[in-house]
């Protein structure tokens, strides 16, 4: 007779095809990586999710300008000349404002900064594998680079302070604008 419909058990799984892996559909599937990425930075940095303040975070997040949000610091931060940038060392309007935000938010709950930042990390490391994959990178390679990026070593500074939610943030801004 004819040939027996094909079952679901019998079809390849997601991002392999002929029994291979294929890297290609995988980075096609940007929601399912960042979840593969967070559930690996989480394994990883899990010890650094409840980590108290250390070192920055204090002059950072317990400055004036960040624990008593409102209209007159948002100005001051992006004011490359006032006294907020001096206090907080350098011109970061945008590590100001999503500190003042975390601050309004939840002002000593450091799980919560941790966990911005590793879902940061996590994402810039998917936008990596991405953007060296549009940049002409093979597909296997570029998801062995990403995930080199997520868990080297290096970037663990990102996560484990509080304070440092701006270098996730700025390659997460710069490899979405490289992608756009």
């Amino acid at each position: 007779m004819g040939e027996e419909p094909e079952s679901p058990a019998s079809r390849p799984a997601e991002g392999q095809r002929d029994g291979r892996f294929d890297a290609a559909a995988l980075l096609a599937r940007p929601l399912l990586l960042l979840v593969c990425a967070l559930g690996i930075a989480l394994g990883i940095y899990w010890p650094a999710v409840d980590g108290p303040p250390i070192a920055d975070d204090f002059a950072y997040l317990l400055n004036p300008w960040i624990v008593r949000p409102g209209l007159d610091s948002v100005v001051a931060v992006f004011d490359p000349w006032s006294q907020a940038t001096s206090s907080l060392k350098n011109y970061a309007p945008m590590r100001g404002l999503v500190h003042m935000a975390q601050w309004a938010l939840h002002p000593q709950y450091s799980p919560a900064y941790h966990a911005l930042n590793l879902g940061l990390h996590a994402l810039a490391s998917v936008l990596l594998a991405r953007f060296l994959a549009a940049a002409g990178v093979p597909a296997k390679a570029a998801l062995v680079l990403g995930l080199l990026f997520l868990v080297h070593p290096a970037n663990v500074e990102a996560v484990a302070w509080m304070s440092q939610v701006w270098s996730p943030l700025a390659l997460t801004f710069s490899l979405l604008a490289l992608l756009a």
